[in-house]
């Protein structure tokens, strides 16, 4: 017995060392990743082993005034350009985009070239695998996954600190186009004091807002591209989370 666990003591060494010494294979996949900073200049964020079906998100923001930002954002694959787009953001508006990767790539690669830059730009760049429970927003929007492809919806607060939010429809080329600001004077009149019908308070384009006579309020967004609405439900400021109705014109008249 002892002779045979000696002959086998050498082979044991062997695969310990070679467990050791040989490198982890290369296949490992990129796990969900998120960047956010000041565009002060051109920006590129790499990342390798990003499988089929992840989703690449780009957001730009401006805040109010004297603020702007212009260049391409671009996403290349194992050196092939698969996403390029222009953006142009001033004075408190927005620059959305996604991708979604039809082939993996061992290296993928971000980049926002910008022309010209002033004051506080805010960029964020998610990489999103296909299928993963810990999907992360792109930003600090209230309606992530909700209806936010048509227009998206952020807690702000006031110059003197009051909550508010402020919505921003999803334009061409991912180009946010505000749209209004819920403030607490908004809702004040129907706090304790909800309308006998559901009734319009202010609207944009593809966003409203309502107070419900049950004592609610809804930011409504839509349609989409397939008829799709979505009302986003809340009982006042700030807001912690969203209760989603999502709906067509079908569900309401039937056919």
């Amino acid at each position: 017995m002892f002779n045979r666990l000696l002959r086998l003591f050498p082979l044991s060494v062997f695969i310990v060392l070679l467990a050791v010494v040989l490198p982890a294979p290369a296949f490992a996949c990129a796990a969900n990743t998120n960047w956010t900073g000041t565009l002060n200049g051109d920006v590129s964020k790499s990342v390798s082993n990003v499988p089929a079906g992840a989703k690449i998100t780009i957001s730009i923001t401006t805040t109010s005034g004297c603020v702007y930002a212009d260049g391409k954002a671009s996403i290349t694959a194992d050196g092939d350009k698969v996403f390029n787009a222009s953006f142009d953001v001033d004075d408190g508006t927005r620059f959305d985009a996604s991708h979604t990767l039809e082939n993996g790539a061992n290296h993928l690669t971000v980049a926002l070239d910008t022309n010209e830059t002033n004051g506080p730009v805010i960029y964020t760049i998610s990489v999103i695998l296909d299928g993963s429970s810990q999907v992360t927003p792109p930003d600090h929007r209230n309606n992530w996954m909700m209806g936010d492809d048509i227009a998206a919806v952020y807690p702000e607060t006031d110059v003197d600190g009051n909550p508010e939010l402020r919505v921003y429809a999803i334009g061409e080329a991912g180009k946010g186009e505000y749209q209004f600001t819920v403030t607490l004077a908004d809702l004040q009149p129907w706090v304790d004091n909800p309308p006998a019908s559901n009734t319009e308070i202010k609207a944009g384009e593809k966003a409203a807002l309502y107070a419900l006579d049950s004592g609610e309020f809804q930011i409504s967004l839509g349609p989409d591209d397939e008829g799709k609405y979505y009302d986003l439900i809340f009982s006042g400021l700030p807001v912690e989370q969203f209760k989603l109705i999502k709906w067509t014109i079908t569900d309401v008249i039937g056919g």
